[in-house]
């Protein structure tokens, strides 16, 4: 068991935003646990699966939308055809290369604080 203190303010913003996403502070404080258990680190960026995503998954363990491949070959084939960027993708890739609109940040505090987080 455990027991924290939050700033109740904080704790009422957040339960609203967990009740959104449909998840428990009991089941993100696990998951926190778990990660931390396995990786032996925090995590940089927590992750909770959006609503499409989690009935995306829902649907695919119901074994709808699947797609089959006959042989591994297809597979690879059709994730390498994802792979290749879309116009706006490689703009982005071509102006970060160029040096244009980047963020340069000395340690992930520093793109922390530049991201205002």
């Amino acid at each position: 068991m455990l027991q924290i203190t939050i700033e109740p303010e904080l704790q009422q913003e957040v339960d609203t935003i967990f009740q959104k996403i449909g998840v428990s502070a009991d089941t993100v404080v696990s998951h926190l646990y778990e990660y931390v258990r396995e990786e032996q680190r925090l995590p940089e960026v927590l992750h909770i699966p959006n609503a499409l995503t989690r009935a995306t998954f829902e649907s695919t363990d119901r074994g709808e939308d699947l797609i089959e491949y006959a042989t591994t070959e297809e597979l690879f084939q059709s994730l390498e055809e994802l792979r290749v960027p879309n116009k706006l993708t490689r703009e982005t890739i071509e102006r970060s290369e160029a040096g244009i609109d980047v963020t340069r940040c000395s340690s992930l505090e520093d793109l922390y604080q530049k991201l205002g987080i």
